[in-house]
């Protein structure tokens, strides 16, 4: 019954926080506690019952208060670990006193009164350690787990910081941020390095009959239309409005022409579902420039890039246009492969 009084208080405690039926519980908590000191009081013997009684409850309140800090305040680390690892040690070391009292009561020859001693100093030790490590976990767990809250709040800073709210891809400050960094890259060691802009066609038209609401949609159903057509190293992001921007390092122009080729054809082929309503399709116009040697700047870039993407408009909408910043060898290679990219 002393083994199995510890087992009870700690299922109590965990029906107390899990249940809504306080009271219900206690009532029974109560009860099995009084039937439990009854049935120790009556049948055991009256010198072991103070100690096994004191041993079997602290062994049950050191387990117990384990149980709840690992549910409900445990940090994920290498403290919280030893700290929980130490509580759960020194409740099963009063555990084993009770055992060793409730022997010790039959046999009591069999121990000398130095191990006696040994044995209540060994438990006092334990016992200031237990009462040491729930004084410093109450602090401490506080702190750590503060301490995640803010690392957590951080990085949803950062996500909000990076992120555009509604679709979920970079935001112009993160893409201007990485194309400069291109760029750079790309002066050093001259390495390819081409950039999309994409325009949503007649997107007012879309804002203004079916609501903002299906526009907002339409946005994001662009995102994960362009998504799987991209590499792992590419970065897409919402450049302003309806614009997008497609950032492709180590990219010839040619390749980028048939990244925005793929982009297109499957906004094209693909009509946003919204709800269970399939609205017409939607298109977009894109434009493609590249870095070409050693003095590209992104000014030139995005001049280039936006300037395509008027050409695209103004010839009809829903194509690929090229602006050469540079080489118009490149770019005649692209129109080549690439009937419905026009040069600007």
């Amino acid at each position: 019954l002393l083994l199995l009084f510890p087992v009870f208080l700690l299922c109590a405690t965990l029906d107390l926080l899990r249940l809504q039926g306080v009271p219900l519980v206690l009532t029974g908590a109560f009860g099995v506690l009084a039937l439990v000191f009854w049935l120790v009081v009556t049948f055991i013997n009256e010198e072991a019952t103070p100690g096994a009684m004191t041993s079997s409850l602290n062994g049950a309140c050191y387990l117990a208060t384990a149980r709840i800090f690992y549910v409900h305040a445990y940090p994920n680390n290498t403290i919280g670990q030893l700290i929980i690892g130490t509580i759960v040690i020194v409740g099963t070391a009063f555990l084993l006193r009770t055992v060793f009292l409730m022997y010790g009561t039959v046999i009591p020859q069999n121990l000398s009164p130095e191990t006696h001693s040994q044995i209540l100093y060994t438990m006092l030790l334990v016992d200031l350690l237990g009462i040491f490590m729930l004084a410093m976990c109450f602090p401490l767990f506080d702190f750590l787990r503060t301490e995640e809250a803010l690392a957590f709040a951080n990085a949803q800073l950062t996500q909000f910081a990076e992120r555009d709210p509604l679709t979920g891809v970079y935001n112009r400050r993160v893409f201007l941020d990485r194309l400069e960094q291109e760029v750079e890259r790309h002066r050093r060691s001259v390495v390819p390095m081409s950039l999309i802009l994409f325009d949503m066609d007649h997107f007012k038209h879309v804002n203004d009959t079916y609501g903002h609401a299906v526009g907002d949609e339409v946005l994001r159903h662009a995102v994960s239309t362009a998504l799987p057509t991209l590499r792992k190293g590419d970065l897409l992001a919402r450049y302003g409005g309806e614009e997008f921007t497609i950032l492709l390092p180590d990219t010839p122009l040619a390749a980028a022409v048939r990244t925005a080729e793929r982009v297109r054809e499957a906004l094209e082929q693909a009509p946003p579902q919204i709800g269970s309503v399939a609205h017409p399709r939607v298109t977009a116009s894109f434009g493609v420039t590249a870095a070409v040697g050693h003095t590209e700047n992104t000014e030139d870039l995005l001049y280039a890039v936006d300037d395509a993407v008027y050409t695209a408009k103004r010839e009809g909408r829903n194509r690929v246009c090229i602006r050469a910043t540079r080489s118009g060898e490149a770019q005649s290679h692209a129109l080549a492969e690439f009937p419905t990219a026009k040069a600007s």
